[in-house]
Formats: structure tokens, sequence, C-alpha cells
């Protein structure tokens, strides 16, 4: 058996035999993570929209503390109060940084009116309001589910 050992053809073929082990070692530790991270990006995909507005009532995405679909009540020099699919008032503030468009466009924040549509994607704010990062104005043919 110890000649075995110290044949240089014995020792080729374990150590091509443990070389194949390992590649299919590194092999299947990349299959596991790619299976881990292919079911991540799948719970993420499925629960997008109930992250971002929080529940789906009538089949169209509401309010969360990170964004807000609805009509404008009032606008003010920083902040804009938006009547969500809920009914619920949500008190948006605007920070710097904050990108307001429509219709493709870049607008300035003067040009969003009481009555407007609006989609506001943003942080929870540490007052209970949603700092805006990106506003939304819809078009005025836009409608909501009653």
């Amino acid at each position: 058996m110890s000649g075995l050992l110290e044949s240089k053809k014995t020792r080729a073929v374990l150590a091509a035999l443990c070389i194949a082990m390992g590649i299919l070692v590194a092999f299947g530790f990349g299959v596991l993570v790619g299976f881990r991270h292919a079911v991540f990006t799948s719970r993420v995909g499925e629960n997008y929209y109930r992250v971002l507005y929080g529940a789906m009532p009538r089949g169209m995405p509401s309010g969360s503390a990170h964004g807000a679909v609805g009509a404008v009540l009032d606008v003010a020099t920083a902040t804009i109060m938006v009547q969500d699919l809920d009914s619920d008032e949500v008190l948006v503030s605007i920070v710097p940084g904050t990108v307001v468009r429509e219709a493709g466009a870049t607008i300035s924040i003067s040009a969003i009116h009481v009555g407007d549509h609006i989609t506001v994607i943003g942080s929870p704010g540490e007052n209970g309001e949603i700092d805006a990062r990106f506003i939304r104005v819809l078009p005025a043919t836009s409608t909501f589910p009653n």
C-alpha cells in the first residue's frame, strides 16, 4: 500500500480528484448564492408596492411613510398637503434636491396648484411627514378611484 501512494500516477490522480472536488464545491457555493439572490430579488419585486405605498386598496397604491398618491389640498413654500386615496391628509416636505416633473419636464414647486393630482416618493421625516425626493404631477385627465 505504501508503494501505491509513492507512485507518480497515483499522486497525479489524487491531485486531479482534489482539484475537481474543489471546483465542485466552489460551483455548489455559487449555485447556493445565486439561488438565495434570486429568492431575495423575487420577494423585493412582490413587495415593492406594499413597501413603497402601503396596502393596495381598490387596486391602487395608497400612502405610506415613503410616498403618497393623491390630490393637492394646500401648497406652501416648503410643504404640500395631499389627500391620499384613503382620504388621509399627508404632509409632504420639500427638501433640497427634490425633483418635480410634469409631462417629462422638470418644473418648480410653484407650478403645483390645489387640485392637482401628484405622486410623491421620499423618505419618512422626523415629524411624520414625507421628505419628498421626487414628485410627479399627473395629467389633468388622470382619475383616481372613488
